[in-house]
């Protein structure tokens, strides 16, 4: 799906009422031509539904919602994309435009603010992630329902097995992690896939689930 498209359809939409703070929203006319619109980019009727009503619906939860936009600037949707190496290569070079800068700083000042347990407990997250490599996009949600049991119990054995020595300790957290690294895929896979390609692989077992592939 052309993420950018869709934007550019959401932005284009006449404005019934608009709220900001913290509880904002940006309520267009839930019609057929508003639907046809977003339709033809790829914007199912169901996924429309589910921000709003038979009359309206909110651009800005739909947006944010599907994962279209990361940023709501100057009365515009707006999707800056992933902040990779690739970007901090850019400002770390001086070659990044303002707007680098500032979705970095922006994500720098987010990550200080956890607490030091979630911030600790998210890198071991993710240096599991990155020794296994590859994605979890096309697994079957009823795969990765099985595998979270399976982890479960493995954590559940080595907390009722181990002494705590410092051996027993890593362990301890590497089973952790991979609890955590199933949840978060299976959360993933439930914020961003569509509701049939879910209900057609949420009993599937086997690894991969053919519903299920990585968006283009």
């Amino acid at each position: 799906m052309d993420k950018q498209a869709v934007l550019d359809v959401l932005n284009s939409l006449e404005v019934i009422e608009s709220n900001g703070g913290d509880d904002a929203y940006i309520l267009v006319a839930n019609d057929e031509e508003t639907r046809a619109k977003l339709n033809a980019v790829g914007v199912s009727s169901e996924t429309i539904q589910r921000y709003g009503d038979d009359e309206t619906f909110c651009i800005l939860a739909l947006a944010f919602g599907e994962g279209y936009a990361d940023e709501y600037r100057d009365g515009k949707l707006v999707l800056w994309g992933p902040i990779d190496d690739e970007l901090r290569s850019r400002v770390s070079n001086g070659e990044g435009t303002p707007s680098d800068a500032e979705r970095l700083l922006k994500e720098l000042d987010c990550f200080s603010s956890l607490r030091d347990p979630v911030r600790w407990f998210a890198w071991e997250m993710e240096k599991t992630l990155r020794q296994n490599k590859g994605g979890w996009e096309s697994y079957s949600l009823g795969y990765l329902i099985t595998r979270l049991a399976k982890e479960v119990r493995e954590l559940e054995e080595q907390v009722a097995r181990a002494q705590f020595t410092a051996e027993d300790r890593e362990r301890t957290v590497r089973e952790s992690t991979d609890v955590a690294n199933i949840a978060m895929m299976i959360a993933d896979k439930v914020q961003h896939e569509k509701g049939n390609q879910l209900v057609a692989c949420r009993f599937n077992e086997n690894e991969y689930c053919p519903e299920c592939s990585p968006e283009e």
